[in-house]
């Protein structure tokens, strides 16, 4: 992995979306998907109920950036720069060289192909620029929109990770999908 890039944060442009740092002035529109109970339903964490929430998962972002443990972009449109959501790396193995991924998006905007376009874009980054050999996804069984974008990209399901999590009250299982940088060269 290439540390380097923890220097300056990454601003990635796509054809329709441009992925930028997570700022205060991204609160509210955060806040408007952390809140929501569909966009939640298979995140891991109940619908929040406070905007100072949102802000401390960005505030949490940005120290993940600064302590060279995570990234996570904002997902905002090039035109408008509205903010849709966000995507990232998290878990940050430096010895194996493997991150997971992780995302959300405003219901709005799904079925547009947006989360599959910024995904695309950070897997790209994340194997060529910092050098990732595998990004691994863990997907909650049921989320079978989330999965078709994953398999989309080239991600293999590996397997399932039986009462991996514990959510709303109960173990639950997870889906292990991964993505190696000589398949992803390969696509």
């Amino acid at each position: 992995m290439d540390k380097a890039v923890f220097t300056n944060f990454p601003i990635i442009h796509t054809e329709r979306l441009t992925l930028r740092a997570l700022t205060n002035s991204d609160i509210y529109d955060f806040y408007r998907i952390l809140s929501s109970e569909t966009a939640m339903r298979y995140y891991g964490i109940m619908p929040v109920e406070s905007r100072e929430i949102a802000s401390w998962f960005i505030d949490q972002y940005r120290s993940g950036f600064l302590n060279e443990t995570l990234i996570r972009w904002a997902i905002t449109f090039k035109e408008s720069g509205d903010f849709i959501g966000s995507c990232g790396f998290q878990g940050l193995n430096e010895n194996a060289s493997r991150a997971e991924i992780g995302y959300e998006l405003h219901p709005n905007y799904w079925g547009y192909g947006y989360m599959k376009e910024a995904l695309s874009a950070i897997i790209a980054w994340g194997f060529d620029i910092f050098e990732l050999n595998r990004i691994e996804a863990l997907i909650y069984p049921e989320n079978i929109p989330s999965e078709k974008t994953i398999l989309s990209l080239g991600f293999t399901l590996e397997g399932c990770l039986k009462e991996y999590a514990f959510f709303r009250n109960q173990y639950t299982d997870l889906n292990l999908f991964r993505l190696l940088k000589r398949e992803y060269t390969l696509l």
